[in-house]
């Protein structure tokens, strides 16, 4: 559904057909993570942008993009960083049939636009709310009530990774948000983590931060490789520039 909606969404830029517009809506979210290490309190925030715009050619339906970039939060000399991706991987425990599009398919899937729960508006509606509104609506309703920040669960947080070696894309880890200290070292642990709407400007950068991002190309795996292989391999070969990085 969402490549049928990609291509249309394509098509009406170029050919700008009135048949193709309508109603849109967008909304920015800010991330902020807090964390305790043995040398004070580390704190890095990120802002990304989701937009919706409805598409009624050939069909009727929603096309959402994501523009953005994933949070970064250095946690200081020796240390290893914290990075919260914009996506989460399926878990075995997600309806396999939301969103209808993503069934059966093992593929990261973009955290807020896609969850079962679309994060903030489970913190600020509440799930029956949320559930009963579209994506048009559910970005109006943000921007309008959900600007104070709320407090999130790990159980809340897209995915969180790190780098044995920040120059080598090959050396991602996973990190456990229930055992921070098992990767990224003993004294840290979690501070606070919150999530609001927001007008303040999109969080930019993360190539300073990790300069390989621009080597690599759409459909390149961290590991190299151009062939993703299943829930069974390594982080390295399930993640791409997507995870980081975002602007459609």
């Amino acid at each position: 559904m969402k490549t049928t909606l990609g291509i249309v969404a394509a098509l009406c830029v170029a050919l700008t057909l009135p048949a193709c517009g309508g109603e849109s809506a967008s909304y920015r979210h800010k991330l902020t993570l807090s964390i305790n290490t043995p040398d004070g309190v580390k704190t890095a925030v990120s802002v990304v942008e989701h937009r919706y715009d409805a598409i009624e050619v050939p069909a009727r339906g929603e096309y959402p993009t994501t523009k953005g970039q994933a949070l970064y939060l250095d946690l200081g000399p020796g240390r290893r960083p914290l990075v919260a991706l914009l996506t989460r991987i399926r878990r075995d425990t997600d309806d396999p049939n939301f969103p209808p599009y993503y069934k059966g398919d093992p593929a990261s899937i973009r955290w807020i636009e896609n969850d079962p729960q679309p994060v903030l508006g489970k913190l600020c509606l509440g799930v029956a709310r949320i559930l009963k509104l579209d994506s048009i609506g559910s970005a109006r309703a943000f921007n309008a009530e959900c600007r104070h920040s709320f407090s999130m669960a790990v159980t809340d947080l897209p995915d969180l990774v790190t780098f044995a070696d920040v120059n080598d894309p090959k050396s991602v880890i996973l990190v456990d948000p229930n055992d921070l200290a098992a990767t990224l070292g003993p004294g840290v642990s979690w501070k606070s983590m919150t999530l609001q709407a927001t007008d303040d400007p999109l969080t930019e950068g993360i190539e300073k931060r990790l300069p390989w991002l621009k080597q690599i190309g759409g459909q390149t795996h961290l590991d190299g490789s151009n062939l993703g292989y299943g829930p069974a391999a390594p982080i390295a070969n399930r993640l791409q520039r997507y995870n980081f990085e975002q602007d459609y």
